[in-house]
This record gives structure tokens, sequence and C-alpha cells, in this order.
């Protein structure tokens, strides 16, 4: 999909969309050994991704990216949501 099918908001915030998705994909992949060298089952992440607008203010920011966060979870956790 190129950016010029979707709407601009998602243009917007398209880059950060896909490096959230190739960490969500590694922290998936990933193996972890603990200090007695078993390791974890798999671990999984849900990230919401949204982007500081002119003149937003921190606290705004913060509410946007929880509730991203808080769409990625209702759509079954590790996914990545706007």
């Amino acid at each position: 999909m190129n950016n010029s099918s979707v709407p601009r908001k998602m243009a917007e915030v398209w880059p950060t969309l896909i490096d959230a998705e190739r960490l969500r994909t590694r922290v998936a992949e990933a193996v972890i050994v603990m200090s007695d060298r078993s390791t974890l089952p798999s671990v999984t992440v849900s990230l919401g991704a949204v982007q500081m607008t002119p003149h937003q203010s921190g606290e705004k920011l913060v509410a946007e990216a929880d509730a991203a966060l808080a769409g990625a979870k209702a759509h079954g956790r590790n996914c990545v949501a706007e």
C-alpha cells in the first residue's frame, strides 16, 4: 500500500507504524535466556503509535498514545494500533 491510498493522518504516522511493527516482530521472535540458562516462553508486546502535532501538549500526546495502546490490547494484544 502506498501513502497516496491511505488517509492523510495515517500517511503521516505510517513510518512510525512500520517501525513499531518491526519492534513487535523482533520481540515476538526473541529468545530470552535467563541466568539459569532456561528460556522464557514467547514474549509479546502491544504498541500504540501516535504523532505529535504542533502546539500539542505533552498531556494530550500521552493521552492519545494511551488510547492507541488500549486499542492494540483490545484487538487481542501482540499488535500495533494507531
